[in-house]
């Protein structure tokens, strides 16, 4: 016995990182689930493993910021699997840049991908989910909508947008049986937080080795994993915490102690 056993679930930005450990801990427990992501070979790849493994998974590339695409994942989800029992709101993005450099379209960015694709994917899953009263939906904040950081203005203003998003649909939805909580990871290891290679561009993925090394060095648990975050999407997925709404849960190995 799991503990999602026939349960579906949709985790967005589910290709590769944080949202594939989910998704594959989701699977471990029992569930169905739909890979999403913008990319659509890694998306493909890992419900594709996920399958060759004994699981149930389908891909659905989608955009979380367009409301057609949502629509069509969600739709795709109940035509194979019949409904959505947890949505997991995991696709999410950073582009840094100095308050007084940033140009408003990538704080319009950051906000869209962030929080506009969080209510969104809301949205889209509820008609079902208040119809079989019952749903859990996870999602992901930011130890930087907590704490802030510099060079993330827009990072933590999106984050802390989905913090209190989630509290309020927790107090809107309790009458339908459907739970709402968020986490805020801290410094996971994934190709985000990897070392940026030598000679690559300001906008190109990783962190200089200095300034990661740096901050690993005042974590008290230093970095974490995708799996670390997967536990705790389990947990507000799972009958574990039935009795929680409206939380925020750190996973951020004493970042913020």
């Amino acid at each position: 016995m799991g503990l999602l056993d026939d349960k579906v679930a949709i985790i967005t930005g589910s290709g590769r990182g944080i949202g594939k450990a989910i998704a594959k801990r989701f699977v471990s427990e029992g569930c169905k689930v739909t890979i999403n992501d913008i990319d659509v070979d890694v998306c493909n790849a890992t419900a594709e493993e996920i399958n060759a493994e004994g699981g149930e998974a389908i891909a659905v590339k989608a955009d979380v910021t367009n409301p057609a695409e949502v629509k069509n994942m969600v739709d795709k989800t109940i035509e194979a699997f019949g409904t959505v029992h947890i949505l997991v709101n995991n696709a999410g993005i950073t582009k840094d840049a100095m308050i007084h450099k940033m140009e408003d379209k990538l704080f319009k960015f950051i906000l869209d991908v962030n929080l506009k694709g969080t209510i969104l994917c809301t949205q889209a899953v509820l008609e079902c989910m208040k119809e079989q009263k019952y749903g859990k939906i996870v999602n992901t904040a930011s130890v930087t909508g907590l704490m802030g950081n510099i060079g993330q203005s827009n990072y933590a203003a999106a984050k802390g947008g989905v913090i209190g998003f989630t509290k309020g649909i927790a107090r809107e939805l309790a009458l339908d049986g459907i739970r709402a909580n968020c986490y805020g990871p801290g410094f996971i290891e994934t190709r985000l937080t990897a070392v940026k290679e030598e000679g690559s561009d300001r906008s190109g993925l990783g962190i200089p080795k200095g300034i990661r090394d740096t901050a690993i060095a005042t974590i008290p648990f230093g970095a974490g994993q995708p799996s670390d975050v997967a536990s705790v999407a389990l947990f507000f997925a799972s009958p574990l915490s039935d009795y929680v709404t409206g939380e925020v849960i750190s996973i951020s190995g004493g970042q913020l102690v």
